[in-house]
């Protein structure tokens, strides 16, 4: 008989007093088993993830660096955590994903995520607003990565591919910018044309850095725009966000029949996050706090 891997007291208190160095993530797992067990729940070892609860529902516990990498494609599989900070994780993860194909997108849910970042570190001292701000940032984080996943998912809904959504994006959000009406009808089609222009264009290995192969691609936008009706508009903010779109195609090359998306709902939080320490951000456009953890 081989000793066991880990020995769980009966809970973190009894634990703290036999071993005063314990391992913290040891007495996360020892709350845990603890908790559940109170509640008349059996908890068992599963052979993926830390427990499986009533022989069914399978937990992974938390701690600084926990991710959902490991029962991700799992059923009934959930993270156990400081929930605020892995949704802050999950979103740069989810969104830094997404801005490989959609780049304008993707950079305006960076942004959004970073002022929710912003206001938890704005909060009050207060420990009643604190918690009150707490829990208004992870509902709105919540809301974040819906928006990020149903985001992921809209070119269906369009009868487009995931590609030609990143220019379907740029040009109704360039005609948002001059003030002018473009049918939806005629959008759709007038994206795919794009994304096909651009696919010919960027077909050499160094495309992005010819100066002749830049310039038919302007002159072929303009054709294409022009043939499709969409309104005149200054030709540098147009040409700049296409090519810029079509250097992230290039440089990813994302497959879109590969896409993880993560419910929050999975995420259960389990400690007091008063202390919560946002993470850096991939576009660092906010500051932090450095309150310990």
């Amino acid at each position: 008989m081989s000793a066991p891997e880990k020995i769980y007291c009966d809970n973190g208190n009894l634990m703290r007093a036999l071993v005063p160095r314990a391992d913290v993530g040891t007495l996360r797992e020892t709350f845990f088993v603890n908790q559940l067990r109170a509640a008349g729940h059996t908890v068992s070892s599963p052979t993926q993830g830390d427990f499986l609860v009533d022989g069914e529902w399978l937990f992974e516990v938390g701690g600084k660096g926990k991710t959902f990498d490991q029962i991700k494609d799992l059923p009934k599989s959930y993270v156990a955590c400081a929930k605020l900070k892995l949704m802050e994780k999950l979103l740069r993860t989810v969104i830094t994903d997404f801005k490989k194909v959609n780049k304008m997108k993707g950079v305006d849910f960076t942004k959004r995520l970073n002022a929710l970042v912003q206001r938890y570190n704005d909060r009050s001292d207060n420990a009643i607003f604190a918690e009150e701000v707490l829990n208004e940032v992870a509902k709105q984080m919540a809301e974040l990565l819906k928006e990020v996943n149903k985001e992921k998912k809209s070119f269906k809904d369009l009868g487009i591919t995931y590609e030609e959504k990143a220019f379907y994006d740029i040009l109704k959000e360039i005609a948002n910018k001059f003030g002018f009406e473009y049918p939806e009808e005629k959008l759709i089609p007038l994206s795919a044309a794009v994304k096909k222009m651009v696919d010919d264009k960027s077909r050499y290995t160094d495309w992005a850095n010819r100066s002749d192969i830049k310039a038919e691609l302007q002159m072929d936008l303009i054709l294409i725009l022009a043939d499709h009706g969409y309104p005149p508009v200054p030709q540098d903010d147009v040409f700049k966000e296409i090519f810029e779109q079509a250097e992230n195609f290039k440089k990813y090359e994302v497959d879109d029949t590969n896409e993880t998306f993560v419910e929050e709902h999975r995420i259960i939080s389990m400690y007091p996050e008063q202390d919560y320490k946002p993470m850096m951000a991939a576009d660092n456009t906010s500051s932090y706090d450095n309150k310990k953890e």
